[in-house]
């Protein structure tokens, strides 16, 4: 065993007492701090736009000629609407939907749910599916463009892009796959006909 005399222990007591409250703001109290300050200003724009929307609606309530604005505006987009008589109906049409719009993109959908949506405006509702898939990076941008762009009006609410676990091989180049998880709406008025049916 070392023994140090007492200016090393002192010098060595000295290095730790500096050493360990940096070693713990860079490791722990900086990115505590920039994950609380991001969240923050998320929260603050989440806020701003919860307040936009109250504001939107509190308007329509005290004019009811903004409201008949929004119907035509509803009625002239109703052909791509997703189809279906109830909320669980439409839910299913979307999920296939999704799952449709991803085979023809090269997206492998490992799972994917539907959940009830709420209502926009008079009978219009919005519904939601997440999904948790993987592809390359092409097969992704192609599956979020085909999804925004589509004949149904749908909106890639979320889609958070990560690096998969697998690796393959094209034409001797190496790709990575890419693990994909996202939510899309989709809106339905019951008896809507089908876009993709026209």
């Amino acid at each position: 065993m070392i023994r140090l005399d007492r200016r090393d222990r002192r010098a060595l007591v000295f290095g730790l007492a500096v050493i360990v409250p940096v070693l713990f703001a860079k490791t722990v109290a900086l990115p505590y701090l920039r994950a609380l300050r991001s969240a923050n200003q998320q929260l603050g724009v989440e806020r701003g736009l919860l307040a936009r929307e109250r504001g939107l609606l509190a308007e329509t309530r005290n004019r009811p000629d903004r409201g008949h604005g929004v119907a035509v505006l509803v009625e002239a987009e109703r052909r791509r609407l997703l189809e279906g008589s109830d909320q669980l109906a439409a839910s299913a049409v979307l999920v296939s939907y999704v799952g449709d719009v991803a085979a023809q993109s090269r997206v492998l959908i490992q799972q994917s749910e539907g959940r009830a949506g709420e209502p926009v405006v008079g009978k219009l509702s919005a519904i939601q599916v997440s999904f948790r898939a993987e592809s390359d990076f092409e097969g992704a941008m192609r599956f979020a463009l085909a999804l925004e762009r589509g004949p149904t009006l749908l909106r890639l609410e979320q889609l958070t892009v990560e690096t998969g676990t697998s690796r393959y091989w094209v034409r001797d180049q190496q790709g990575e796959t890419l693990s994909l998880m996202g939510v899309v709406t989709g809106y339905v008025m019951p008896s809507a006909p089908a876009a993709w049916d026209q």
